[in-house]
């Protein structure tokens, strides 16, 4: 669908995007159409099989604790195997481990197994995907190409959600599974059709980590901390959203129509992202997204969430933009997949701190749902910390 899209607006789409970015519009779109047909209902199918808060908390902090561990032995394999192949390898891990995790139901040992195996498939695909956009855009316009790929995500995002409760609705877990499995083979195919890259990282285990408190490192290092507060948009936030609405199929249209909301402003995003301060519009969009989690959890009704889910994402995505192409431009300075590794660990470990703290905080709160909400709101100001990166040169080689 993305393939033959005809670039007939200048202003807001990126001029002549290369095959490789086209390919990876493609495979991000199918991915994403899996994705966000099943990923909201993750917890509230664990919520449904009566574990509390803090244990599917818990269940999401196992997932970050063991990325953390496996990222630094897997991510440089990811050179040799290739982004492209790597990143079909991941989605077979990804399957696996969708299966596992409705397995829970019948052998509850799962719930500690099923955190591994998604760890690993995002020590796989991750780093290969942004070294692979980190190739393939732009300097010039990659603020637009990126704007381009949320808008193109989030047209998915406002098919995928309705999908997932429909099917959940009327048929079960398992079918939906079965859906996501094939959206996510599919995937990973129109990058087999580009020219396989492969790279090497010389880097140690440890280096790894000094990496991220390195004084050079250490702002980027805080700002992508901030990704923390994305684990309670992905774990406690759709449970949040179940204790009111309570019907699969009201929950995939609550969340459809706030992506729709939000997709078309995305390309708008880009485009500005390109021509003003990027700093600026990041710290603007940070201190919208902090308010906005203050008033979540004044939800009510299936209005209000509407209406807190659409303008909390709009204002992620004011900041997230520009973040995202200051992230791939630093990324084709020092190279995409080491700067892909630094970027994925320092994300693991924000989510880590955050779900701990979340962790923490529902274990011993009988109605915890605005502390959590104010801790997310308190890691979104840590995207503020970054700092603007000085282009290079799009010809610029990496072994």
């Amino acid at each position: 669908m993305f393939k033959n899209f005809r670039f007939h607006t200048p202003h807001y789409f990126s001029k002549h995007p290369s095959r490789g970015l086209k390919e990876l519009f493609w495979s991000v779109g199918l991915m994403d159409l899996g994705i966000s047909a099943i990923a909201i209902f993750e917890p509230i199918f664990l919520f449904i099989l009566g574990y509390t808060l803090s244990e599917i908390i818990f269940f999401y902090v196992m997932v970050y604790g063991f990325y953390i561990i496996i990222l630094p032995l897997i991510g440089p394999l990811v050179g040799r195997i290739g982004y492209e192949h790597s990143i079909l390898y991941s989605q077979f891990v990804l399957i696996a481990a969708y299966l596992f995790l409705f397995g829970i139901s019948e052998y509850p040992i799962l719930f500690y197994i099923t955190p591994l195996f998604f760890a690993l498939q995002k020590s796989l695909y991750w780093p290969a995907y942004h070294a692979d956009f980190a190739v393939f855009s732009s300097q010039g316009q990659r603020g637009r190409e990126v704007g381009y790929l949320e808008t193109a995500s989030m047209a998915v995002f406002v098919i995928g959600p309705f999908i997932g409760g429909a099917i959940l609705e009327w048929t079960s877990f398992s079918v939906l599974f079965i859906v996501g499995a094939i959206l996510f083979v599919l995937s990973a195919l129109p990058l087999l059709q580009i020219k396989e890259i492969h790279s090497k990282v010389d880097i140690s285990y440890g280096d790894l980590f000094r990496r991220l408190v390195d004084k050079q490192h250490r702002r980027s290092f805080v700002a992508y901390l901030g990704f923390g507060e994305e684990l309670i948009v992905l774990t406690v936030w759709p449970i949040f959203i179940f204790t009111i609405v309570g019907s699969f199929l009201e929950i995939g249209i609550l969340v459809s129509l706030a992506t729709l909301v939000t997709g078309v402003l995305v390309l708008y995003f880009g485009r500005i992202s390109d021509r003003y301060s990027r700093v600026g519009i990041i710290r603007i969009g940070s201190i919208i997204y902090f308010i906005s989690w203050l008033v979540r959890g004044f939800a009510r009704s299936s209005g209000m969430v509407l209406g807190m889910d659409a303008t909390s994402r709009l204002s992620k995505e004011l900041l997230f933009v520009p973040l995202e192409a200051i992230t791939y431009t630093e990324a084709r300075r020092v190279g995409p997949l080491i700067h892909g590794l630094f970027l994925e660990q320092s994300i693991g470990v924000g989510k880590l701190i955050a779900g701990l703290l979340a962790f923490f905080i529902a274990s011993y709160l009988a109605d915890p749902w605005m502390a959590i909400f104010i801790l997310a709101g308190l890691f979104t100001l840590l995207y503020m910390f970054k700092k603007d990166v000085a282009p290079v040169g799009d010809d610029q080689q990496y072994d």
